[in-house]
C-alpha cells in the first residue's frame, strides 16, 4: 500500500506546533502508511521536511505589500502570492491531502480554495470562528454574523478594517463555501455548533470535533512547588494566582478589577506570562511577577508554582493554558462565555464565572483562595479530564484516522477553468481593475517589463463600494495572483544591496524566537540583582 503525502499548511512551524502539523510530522516520521510535511510563510526550525512557501527575497517583500495594500482596501485573504506558490510547489504537486490551519494567517486567497479543493482532498482546521464571520476572530455577543455582518459597529478588533467591508467579505465567503467541500475540524463543541449555526458553513456534513491535546508527560505537577517558586523567586508562603496578561481577548481588565476588591488576609503573588505591566494599578497591594513570553519549560514552572489559574476570556475556540494547568492538576477560573465551559468541564472541574462579572470574579478568587481542599479535588479531576480527553496521542491518532478515511474519497466537485473565462467590463470587475493598477504602479512602476505586463488597459473610471463576492471580481484577482507570482518567480535576482536588505529583512521577520529567549536571560539575571 503507497503512503499517504499530507501536506500541512500554516503561517509558521514553531508556534503552534502542537497542533499546526510539526509535530505530527515528527512523530509520524516512521509511519509505514503516512508521509507528513509542512509548509510554511516562516520558517524557524531546521526540520528538512518543513518547507518555505515562499523562497526569493522579493516575494517576501512583496508579500508585506500585498498586505499593506489589503489594509488599505479593508479587505482580507484576496490579493497573495502565496497560494499560486502552493499550487506550483513540489510539495503541494505530491500530496494527496492538504491540511489548513488558520487560513486567514498564510496569505491565501479564499478564491484559490476554489481550486486547491478540486485538485486535492482538502482538511480545514478551524482553530477560530474568522471562516464564518466578515472579518472577526472572535465576535464577543455580536450576532451578526447569522445573517450577513452587515453594519459593523465594531471594526477595530484583530484584523481590524478602516471601512466597513465586514458585508461583502461575508458574502464572499458565503459564495466560495458555494464551490467547495472541504472536511473541517474543530477543537471544540462551540465551534461545532457554530459551523452548524451558521448560514454559509451549515450545509457542510463533515464537520470533526477533535480536541487538541496536550503532552501530559510534560505537563504535570511532576516539578516540586518549591523548588517551582524557588526558579521564579516567589515567596513559598505566598497564594500565587497565575495568567495570561492581555489587553484584548483575555479578560485582564475584570482580573484587574476584581484584585483590587479581594479582600483576604494572605498575602498574593499575581504571576503573569505574556504582556507587562498590566497589573500597574494593584501593584502596591500585591506581589507583581510579569514573566513576559515563556516558552514551554518557564510555563511548566509557572503551573507549578501556582495555586489557581485565571483564563476568564472573552473569547476563545478551545482554550490551550487552561488544559496544560488542569494537566498540572491547578484549579482553573473561566468566565461563561465560548470553548471553556465545556472544555474545562464546568461547573464540576472548571470555576464557571458569570461572563465579564469583575464582583463574580472576585468572589471566586476568594472562594479558592480560602479553600485549599477545593483547588485539590478540582486539580486533580483537572487531570483525570485531560488524562481521557486531551491526550496529545489521542489528539494525534484521531487526525490519523481521519486522513485514512478520507484518502480513498476523492471527489472531483467541478471544473475550475470557469474562473478563466472573465467579463472585464462588469462594473465591479472594472473597480478592482483600477486598484490593481495602483498597486502595479506602486510598486513596479520602474520595471517597465512588469508594469506593462500587469497594468490592466483602458480602465474605466467608476468610483464607489466593490462587491468582493462577485464573482467576476475574483476571477480578476485570482488571475492577477497568478500572474504576479509568475513574474516575480521568472524575474532574475535583485543586484546585491537590494538583495542584503531584503536578506535582512528576512531575518529580522524570523527572529522571534531568539528574541524572546534572551530577553527572557536578561530580566532574570536583571531581576536577581535587583
Amino acid at each position: 500500500m503507497e503512503k499517504i503525502n499530507v501536506l500541512e499548511v500554516n503561517n509558521i512551524d514553531l508556534p503552534g506546533r502542537r497542533f499546526n502539523g510539526y509535530d505530527l510530522l515528527n512523530e509520524l516520521k516512521d509511519n509505514d502508511s503516512i508521509n507528513i510535511k509542512q509548509i510554511v510563510i516562516q520558517k524557524q526550525s531546521n526540520n528538512n521536511k518543513v518547507k518555505r512557501l515562499l523562497t526569493k527575497n522579493e516575494q517576501i517583500q512583496l508579500l508585506d505589500n500585498l498586505e499593506k495594500f489589503e489594509k488599505n482596501l479593508s479587505i482580507q485573504s484576496n490579493l497573495s502570492i502565496t497560494s499560486p506558490a502552493l499550487i506550483n510547489s513540489k510539495e503541494y504537486k505530491e500530496a494527496d491531502i492538504i491540511h489548513f490551519h488558520m487560513f486567514h494567517n498564510t496569505k491565501l486567497s479564499l478564491i484559490s480554495l476554489i481550486q486547491i479543493c478540486n485538485e486535492k482532498k482538502v482538511i480545514m482546521s478551524f482553530h477560530d470562528p474568522w471562516m464564518i464571520t466578515g472579518r472577526c476572530v472572535h465576535f464577543g455577543n455580536c450576532v451578526k454574523w447569522k445573517n450577513g455582518c452587515n453594519e459593523c459597529e465594531n471594526l477595530n478588533t484583530l484584523f481590524s478594517f478602516e471601512e466597513d467591508n465586514c458585508d461583502v467579505m461575508w458574502k464572499l465567503k458565503e459564495m466560495i463555501y458555494k464551490n467547495i467541500s472541504p472536511e473541517i475540524v474543530v477543537p471544540s463543541r462551540y465551534i461545532y455548533d457554530l459551523v452548524k449555526e451558521s448560514p454559509i458553513t451549515k450545509n457542510i456534513n463533515n464537520v470533526h470535533i477533535i480536541p487538541l491535546g496536550v503532552d501530559l508527560n510534560f505537563f504535570t505537577n511532576k516539578i516540586d512547588k518549591e523548588e517551582a517558586r524557588k526558579k521564579l523567586q516567589i515567596s513559598n508562603s505566598d497564594i500565587v494566582i497565575f495568567l495570561r496578561a492581555q489587553k484584548a481577548l483575555k479578560g485582564t481588565s475584570y482580573v484587574v478589577e476584581a484584585l483590587k476588591n479581594l479582600d483576604t488576609n494572605k498575602k498574593i503573588t499575581i504571576l503573569t506570562c505574556d504582556e507587562k505591566g498590566r497589573f500597574e494599578e494593584v501593584k502596591n497591594k500585591y506581589n507583581i511577577v510579569d514573566m513576559g513570553s515563556m516558552n514551554n519549560e518557564q510555563l511548566l514552572y509557572a503551573y507549578n508554582a501556582c495555586d489557581i489559574f485565571l483564563m476568564p476570556s472573552l473569547g476563545e475556540s478551545f482554550g490551550m493554558m487552561a488544559i496544560e494547568a488542569m494537566a498540572c492538576e491547578k484549579p482553573v477560573v473561566v468566565f461563561d462565555n465560548t470553548a471553556l465551559p465545556s472544555v474545562t468541564f464546568a461547573p464540576e472541574c472548571g470555576v464557571l464565572v458569570e461572563d465579564r462579572n469583575s464582583n463574580k470574579l472576585r468572589e471566586a478568587i476568594e472562594y479558592l483562595i480560602d479553600n485549599e481542599a477545593e483547588r485539590i479535588k478540582r486539580g486533580k479531576l483537572g487531570r483525570k479530564i485531560c488524562q481521557e480527553n486531551y491526550s496529545i496521542d489521542k489528539y494525534n491518532n484521531s487526525l490519523v484516522n481521519l486522513y485514512k478515511k478520507i484518502a480513498n474519497d476523492y471527489k472531483k466537485v467541478q471544473d475550475t477553468k470557469f474562473l478563466d473565462r472573465i467579463n472585464y467590463n462588469n462594473e465591479d470587475a472594472l473597480k478592482i481593475q483600477k486598484k490593481l493598477n495602483e498597486f502595479t504602479e506602486q510598486n513596479f512602476k520602474e520595471n517597465s517589463k512588469i508594469y506593462e505586463s500587469l497594468m490592466f488597459k483602458n480602465v474605466k473610471e467608476i468610483e464607489g463600494k466593490i462587491d468582493y463576492s462577485n464573482i467576476e471580481v475574483q476571477k480578476i484577482i485570482n488571475k492577477y495572483n497568478n500572474d504576479l507570482y509568475n513574474i516575480i518567480e521568472k524575474e532574475p535576482t535583485n543586484n546585491i544591496f537590494v538583495q542584503l536588505k531584503n536578506a535582512i529583512n528576512l531575518l529580522i521577520k524570523d527572529r522571534d524566537r531568539l528574541k524572546n529567549s534572551i530577553q527572557y536571560k536578561i530580566d532574570r539575571i536583571f531581576k536577581k540583582k535587583d
